[in-house]
């Protein structure tokens, strides 16, 4: 370890982290300059005998340093810098001095950490200056390191940032310097991995910044067996956890891995590894082999034959030279039985079985994992929906490429740093926040509204779509720049992708894409204009012309009307939203006319609807006044027990009794705890139809031929469909106002009741 002043470990590595990891800086005053630090900022925490303990939030720059800092200890990194005042001093340039924000050493390896933090996201600001001061001290700080640490010791350089999306051309000089870009996506993704793994996931970050890079000291030959599956070659031995664990990575379905696509593997989980640990401290193993690829650049490995072979079989013996490179083994199955091994005593004196494959694709590697995890739970819904995709890509269906194309939209929507929903949408097992809320299932089916691509079965196109280029490939390479750049400029000339905008949610942002569908093929008609012969910045201009109308409503949309759009959830909230963009739209530019955006309305007039929910409930309340008036003249004060069906009496009676119970101030009737669809089955039981409700219960239309009583009650299950439309959809169509309009008519007017 590299001793130096101002690099601290053990228990003064311990005693920076408690000050590191405290959000504020903490003092305590005499009671006479208490009001003296409060001015300047300081809040009182807590009132002592003789002193006032008091602190004050750090600065948004040092605490991003401190994040960063925690990071690198909680990953194990045993020599850190003490705090951000530490210097390297370069013997070269007469006592030149270089500040580091984080110097973190372990092993082998020296970090050398710059930090970059804006309080507000700053969309590609140009950080080149900042990264060219960093590279020009490179050779200086990597001179001192072999100076005064061990040889072999390897140095990275990174470039932490918060809040910032860099340029292409910062991006390429990172590149071009070799510094590893710590973004925000990145470095959540490491502090999420240390929750679960602790200081094991060292090695997924190691196997991150050095990727490809030889491992120094590391040299794995072991005795293997060599055999053919499934038209693939592999291999198959025995080697300790440490050992595996310095190579191997796993291709978390993640943000962080988005540029691996397509990656496939589950977030590791904390508890499980918890329990394997302790089962393995118990003297548990586990048989079975964990299945791994062995990355070696298309190249076979040296596997030197023994002398000793059996003529009876295809499998060979011999001694196997594994690769010295991080990253080099990819975890297919067996994450959590490797990890199981990091925190306890028998990750080096045990030993795993493996069963190696080489050189396998990614796709080939997501289809194995698929299979072995075909039949398990532990894979969540979202992250096999977005796997099936990645498999489905290449496949002969070209119903099934279609849905692939459109999740590979929608994931790189929520990946690509450029995107206004970047880290907005649910990729993987990301877990769900107040800003990452959006589900991939909305944007594939804005798409899918919007005939973007079109629909398919399994051999042909049922209709095309306006950007369907012949193959998914060139659609998407036409697609997403239109897709990017259009939400780019809803998001710059209006607040609606601002956070906690409408457009943010999922029936927003699902309604927000299909009109913009709606738009493009209104351009194609009003301008003639041909998709796949203009430019991205051509159809954004065109389509821009009918958006800002739209953009206008929504920054200037009253509250009241923002929230009663909200209520509308479910399937029909999608839809709502839809319609009432494209009808801003239209009113602005009447060229403008969706398919059934006029029937619609008609069906969602506010006139309409309100005058519809009075008929339903004026019917409601004279059944339910005339079904107890006939029962009780029928069956007398034993009416509710003898005139129910018993399911519709139980019922009644808990929901009443549940109600009672949670509010004991009032006393519910179970009568009163009656559905619309229950009346029918009263009508319905036993003799009471002819006996009691015949008569005055046949709606004359459904009086057909020989009509049986189902048929004579069928009324009032078309009234609880309109009922249950009207309170849940906001909605009737005309036919069904016209039928509520005739049956209150009906009972209006049938003979007074006796």
């Amino acid at each position: 370890m590299i001793e130096y002043p101002g690099l601290v470990s053990g228990k003064e590595l311990r005693k920076a982290l408690l000050r590191l990891k405290n959000p504020f800086f903490n003092t305590s005053v005499y009671p006479e300059s208490v009001n003296r630090y409060v001015a300047d900022g300081w809040e009182v925490e807590r009132v002592f005998k003789t002193k006032t303990r008091l602190k004050k939030p750090k600065p948004f720059d040092q605490l991003f340093e401190e994040n960063v800092w925690v990071t690198m200890y909680s990953m194990g990194f045993s020599n850190i810098n003490k705090d951000r005042s530490f210097k390297v001093y370069f013997e070269d340039s007469n006592n030149l001095s270089q500040q580091i924000d984080v110097f973190a050493e372990d092993e082998d390896v020296v970090l050398i950490i710059e930090c970059k933090a804006s309080k507000t996201p700053e969309n590609k600001q140009s950080l080149k200056k900042d990264i060219e001061a960093f590279s020009q001290q490179k050779s200086r700080i990597q001179n001192f390191i072999r100076k005064h640490s061990q040889p072999g010791t390897r140095a990275k350089f990174i470039f932490a940032t918060r809040n910032f999306v860099l340029s292409e051309n910062d991006r390429s000089r990172l590149v071009d310097e070799d510094i590893y870009h710590l973004d925000d996506t990145r470095l959540t993704y490491f502090e999420d991995l240390t929750k679960h793994l602790g200081s094991a996931a060292r090695y997924q970050f190691l196997g991150s910044i050095f990727e490809g890079r030889e491992i120094p000291g590391l040299d794995v030959t072991i005795p293997a067996v060599s055999g053919k599956i499934g038209g693939h070659s592999f291999f198959s031995f025995s080697i300790e956890p440490s050992t595996l664990l310095k190579f191997s990575y796993i291709l978390h379905r993640n943000d962080a891995n988005s540029k691996d696509m397509p990656t496939y593997q589950r977030m590791i989980r904390k508890s499980r590894l918890t329990s394997i640990s302790k089962f393995i401290n118990g003297g548990g193993y586990f048989p079975n082999s964990i299945i791994i690829n062995i990355d070696n650049n298309g190249k076979d490995l040296n596997f030197d034959l023994s002398s000793l072979q059996s003529d009876n079989t295809i499998s060979r013996i011999g001694i196997l030279h594994l690769p010295k490179r991080y990253r080099s083994a990819y975890i297919i199955d067996g994450q959590h039985r490797l990890y199981g091994y990091v925190n306890t005593q028998y990750r080096s004196t045990n030993t795993v079985p493996v069963v190696a494959f080489v050189n396998l694709e990614q796709s080939e590697q997501l289809k194995l994992f698929m299979e072995i995890n075909e039949n398990q739970k532990s894979v969540p819904k979202n992250l096999r929906n977005t796997l099936e995709a990645d498999l489905s890509w290449h496949s002969e269906s070209l119903k099934r490429r279609i849905g692939a194309l459109e999740t590979r939209l929608s994931e790189r929507l929520g990946t690509d740093t450029d995107s206004p929903l970047y880290n907005k949408i649910l990729i993987g097992e990301n877990p769900q926040t107040a800003t990452k809320s959006i589900r991939l299932e909305s944007i594939k089916k804005g798409l899918s509204k919007g005939n973007f691509i079109g629909k398919a079965d399994d051999s042909k196109l049922i209709r095309q779509g306006s950007f369907f280029a012949g193959t998914i490939e060139a659609t998407y390479e036409k697609l997403y720049p239109f897709l990017l750049e259009s939400l780019i400029y809803v998001k710059q000339n209006s607040k609606g992708l601002n956070q906690g905008e409408l457009f943010t949610t999922n029936p927003g942002i699902e309604s927000l894409i299909a009109v913009i569908g709606d738009v493009v093929d209104t351009v194609c008609k009003a301008e003639a204009k041909q998709v796949l012969t203009c430019t991205t910045d051509e159809l954004v201009h065109s389509v821009s012309f009918y958006l800002d109308p739209l953009l206008l409503f929504i920054d200037e949309m009253p509250e009241s009307q923002r929230l009663e759009l909200s209520k509308y959830y479910g399937a029909g909230g999608p839809i709502r939203y839809q319609r009432t963009w494209q009808r801003e739209i239209y009113n602005a530019r009447h060229e403008f006319k969706p398919n059934g955006l006029e029937e619609y309305w008609k069906e969602h007039s506010a006139e309409v609807y309100q005058s519809a929910v009075a008929l339903v409930k004026d019917i409601e309340t004279t059944m339910k006044k005339e079904f107890k008036l006939l029962l009780t003249n029928k069956f007398g004060d034993r009416w509710f027990i003898l005139g129910l069906p018993k399911n519709v009496y139980d019922e009644a009676n808990k929901l009443a009794s549940d109600k009672n119970y949670e509010e004991p101030d009032q006393e519910i009737d179970p009568w009163d705890c009656i559905d619309l669809i229950d009346y029918r089955k009263i009508a319905l039981n036993g003799g009471n139809w002819g006996n009691i409700f015949e008569k005055r219960y046949t709606y004359p239309p459904s009086i057909k031929g020989n009509a049986s009583k189902a048929d004579k009650t069928s009324w009032i299950d078309k009234l609880n469909r309109i009922r249950n439309t009207l309170f849940h959809r906001y909605s009737i169509k005309e036919e069904d106002f016209d039928f509520l309009k005739q049956l209150a008519l009906w009972i209006k007017n049938r003979d007074s009741f006796e």
